[in-house]
């Protein structure tokens, strides 16, 4: 079982963390056994001690810790998958784990993140870059 299951969105109408919680727990009740979380990335600029929000979902991406976790699938009304993969797929397919861009300079809160993930322990074919 995943640690959570992520869901982003951005919706800079409304910020609030009330409303992340509302649709997590409307989650869990269509999938009670997968621990949802629900982020909008309009907001996340706050969390970040970034003093601009986010123009997009793309662009909270952008500023997430690692290359191969900051991927979003959406399916769209008629059915088709879009994927959308600021830094691409390959990391990602690679199993390599590296800092994005803004992490690159920000290593000591990289490393934190994977201490805390513990990655290594679940999945041992990952590579970890800085």
């Amino acid at each position: 079982m995943p640690e959570d299951v992520d869901v982003v969105y951005h919706d800079d109408s409304d910020i609030s963390e009330q409303t992340e919680k509302l649709y997590d727990g409307k989650l869990a009740q269509m999938m009670p056994d997968v621990p949802w979380s629900c982020k909008n990335q309009a907001r996340m600029h706050i969390k970040a001690g970034i003093d601009t929000p986010y123009k997009n979902t793309e662009e909270g991406l952008m500023n997430w810790t690692e290359t191969a976790t900051a991927v979003a699938a959406r399916m769209d009304a008629n059915g088709a998958l879009h994927i959308l993969a600021p830094f691409g797929l390959e990391d990602l397919f690679s199993m390599i784990v590296r800092p994005t861009p803004l992490f690159q300079t920000r290593l000591p809160q990289y490393r934190a993140r994977l201490a805390q993930k513990r990655w290594e322990h679940r999945w041992s074919q990952l590579t970890f870059l800085e």
